[in-house]
Parts: C-alpha cells; sequence; structure tokens
C-alpha cells in the first residue's frame, strides 16, 4: 500500500513540476527584462578597466537609462585644439540631451555613469581623456595654437561604440571620474 501511495506521490509531483516549468516559459518568454542590464554590464566591466562594446543597447535602453537618471551625452563636432609640426590635438565637444525625442537622433550618444560631467563640455584626446570647459579662441594669439579652454578635475572613460539597430545612432558608456 505504501508503494502505491509513494507511486501516486511521484505522479502527483512530476505533474506538479512539469505544470510548473510549462506555465513558467511563457512568462520568462515575455519581453520583462532589465532594460539597464546593457548600461550596468557595461558600466561594471568599464569600472574594472576592461572596455567592452555594450551589447544589447537599443533605443529603449537609452529611454530607460535617461528616465533611471543617467545622464546622456551626444557628440556634437571634433574641434582641434593644437596643431604643431610635431601633430595634431583634437577635442570632441559633447552637450548632455535632455529631451526624450533626441536620443534616437543619428549622432553618437554615449551613457554616463560615475560623476555627472558638465552640460556641455569637450574631451581633449590625448593619455587622460580630460574634460574641459570654455573652449575659445586664445586671447593672444600664438603660432599653431588654435583653442584654449579651462581644465576640469574630470575624466571621461569611454566603451568602444554599438550601433543601435533600426538606424538608432552609435552609443557607448562613458565613466566620468
Amino acid at each position: 500500500m505504501q508503494a502505491r501511495q509513494l507511486k501516486h506521490l511521484l505522479t502527483a509531483t512530476a505533474i506538479t513540476a512539469a505544470a510548473v516549468m510549462g506555465g513558467a516559459v511563457p512568462a520568462a518568454a515575455t519581453p520583462n527584462a532589465d532594460p539597464l542590464a546593457p548600461i550596468t554590464t557595461a558600466a561594471s566591466s568599464l569600472a574594472s578597466g576592461d572596455s567592452v562594446a555594450p551589447q544589447g543597447i537599443t533605443t529603449q535602453t537609452l529611454i530607460a537609462a535617461r528616465n533611471a537618471g543617467f545622464p546622456i551625452y551626444e557628440a556634437i563636432q571634433d574641434v582641434v585644439v593644437n596643431a604643431t609640426k610635431m601633430g595634431t590635438t583634437y577635442a570632441t565637444e559633447y552637450r548632455r540631451v535632455y529631451e526624450i525625442d533626441a536620443l534616437n537622433s543619428p549622432t553618437t550618444k554615449f551613457v554616463g555613469v560615475g560623476a555627472t560631467a558638465p552640460d556641455r563640455f569637450a574631451v581633449v584626446h590625448q593619455g587622460l581623456e580630460p574634460i574641459v570647459v570654455n573652449v575659445r579662441p586664445p586671447a593672444t594669439p600664438q603660432p599653431y595654437q588654435r583653442l584654449t579652454y579651462d581644465a576640469t578635475p574630470q575624466t571621461w572613460w569611454n566603451s568602444p561604440l554599438v550601433q543601435i539597430p533600426d538606424g538608432g545612432p552609435s552609443v557607448g558608456i562613458a565613466l566620468v571620474r
């Protein structure tokens, strides 16, 4: 008798487990994933010194990042900061994107993690990638010098870019310190 009850118990357990597993499959298939997962994964790899491209970023990811309070910066232009016979130093100007409609514009975007950069700034392309503000022509022009700026203590370190599907912008993650 006990063997028969054990058999019924095991059968009922197997049916219940199959029903639970079968019921879990449609729930897992629904788009219920964390939309910020690509941001947090890329941010943690940048913080640890690895600069991998953020995978899985969509326009919805950018919107979720904006809604969660992550600053989003867009590249405006590259400018020549200094030019000599030895070479040229460039800076990329950025502005913070506040408008939700501007998130899918074709300009390169970066989701900022870490500290918050100024609303408008430039990043000088050299070893430390310093963040500078007030880019302007020099007060007293010097040979080969094109622009001057005010330095900030902040630095910018960005991940490689990925292209958002369906014609969206190139997007990366930027660690601001």
